[in-house]
């Protein structure tokens, strides 16, 4: 019941899955700091350790590359939990909209053509960075048929920016 889109490259400007962090009051780790190195990098299409296939504002498709699944203890199966950081760029406010997105493995399976996991995810909870201290997380959690707003709005502006590019009215306009 959610938009899905393939985002196109130029509008991902990096990405970072790490293993479930919590603080000692038993919460998602809200300091950026110390959620230290991502275990899986995407910093462009050339450097990276993991594929995004499509997102909604509820989940995402991604894949492990066959080189690096099994290079860390990580273990990601059916029923794991991860997060995922996502550093979109938003071409209508011209600026980079950082998400955090706790999530779980709804499918986990290889890919026997090209060796790689994919990993079905639905997202749990969300946070950004506060903009008063960028340093600092706040984590809101999501009942399974709530969304990541700042997502949905950045995944329905893409959708209709393509909409408009395909649309043969767009084509007649630009006679």
């Amino acid at each position: 019941g959610f938009l899905r889109i393939e985002p196109a490259a130029e509008l991902i400007l990096g990405m970072g899955i790490w293993p479930p962090k919590e603080n000692e009051s038993g919460h998602s780790e809200a300091l950026v700091k110390n959620w230290g190195r991502p275990v899986f990098t995407y910093l462009n299409e050339e450097t990276n350790q993991f594929v995004l296939h499509d997102i909604s504002s509820n989940g995402a498709q991604i894949s492990i590359l066959k080189e690096f699944v099994g290079r860390s203890d990580f273990a990601l199966t059916s029923s794991s939990k991860l997060v995922l950081k996502l550093e979109l760029w938003d071409p209508a406010h011209q600026l980079a909209l950082p998400i955090w997105l706790m999530s779980r493995v709804q499918k986990a399976s290889y890919d026997y053509q090209t060796g790689h996991l994919v990993l079905g995810i639905q997202f749990m909870a969300w946070a950004k960075p506060m903009e008063e201290n960028p340093d600092v997380l706040r984590w809101v959690n999501l009942s399974g048929a709530e969304e990541v707003p700042p997502l949905g709005d950045w995944i329905i502006q893409r959708y209709l920016e393509v909409y408009r590019e395909k649309s043969p009215s767009h084509a007649l306009n630009d006679r």
